[in-house]
């Protein structure tokens, strides 16, 4: 009875190692230019190095990219994809690799020849920036990831999109 009611705390270490990663390219042509369309993900390589195994790890992520086709000369706009996976279990000592969702990016160069009616420059690239990884278990975080990107290191991950299983509690 006294077990049940007092549980083993889990002392939690994780490391989390991105690898992001292409893994589609398209490319068409119009008169005046050439497009590149490309996919790319990250590859999470998570080991646990936490006293216990962790069964329904929650892998919550944010990956951010800028818009080279807007505003060249200007800030650049960041888009934000957001995504989660569970991991059911992790076992002590062990690790798992997660792949994100896709982001898409685009590519685009002038043909010679040709301008922009804004002056922008005649080479248009859309960026993966960085990512940024929140890991939850029972509703509490328990390990995270920061990007050393200027764009991941100014976002913010408000406090009201914490885990899955804590908002359905609430």
């Amino acid at each position: 009875k006294w077990i049940a009611e007092n549980p083993v705390q889990i002392r939690y270490a994780f490391e989390i190692k991105p690898a992001k990663k292409r893994v589609d390219k398209r490319k068409r042509e119009t008169i005046s230019e050439e497009i590149t369309e490309e996919d790319w993900v990250y590859v999470l390589g998570i080991s646990n190095r936490s006293s216990a195994d962790v069964s329904e790890l929650d892998v919550q992520y944010r990956i951010y990219t800028t818009d080279g086709q807007v505003g060249n000369k200007e800030k650049k706009p960041v888009r934000t994809a957001k995504g989660s996976e569970t991991v059911p279990l992790l076992e002590k000592s062990r690790g798992v690799e997660v792949t994100t969702k896709s982001v898409s990016i685009t590519l685009s160069d002038l043909n010679g020849g040709y301008y922009y009616p804004d002056g922008s420059d005649d080479k248009k690239y859309d960026r993966v920036e960085g990512i940024w990884v929140k890991l939850f278990h029972k509703g509490n975080k328990v390990g995270e990831y920061r990007g050393n990107d200027v764009i991941v290191k100014k976002a913010a991950w408000p406090d009201s999109e914490k885990s899955r299983s804590s908002s359905s509690s609430e």
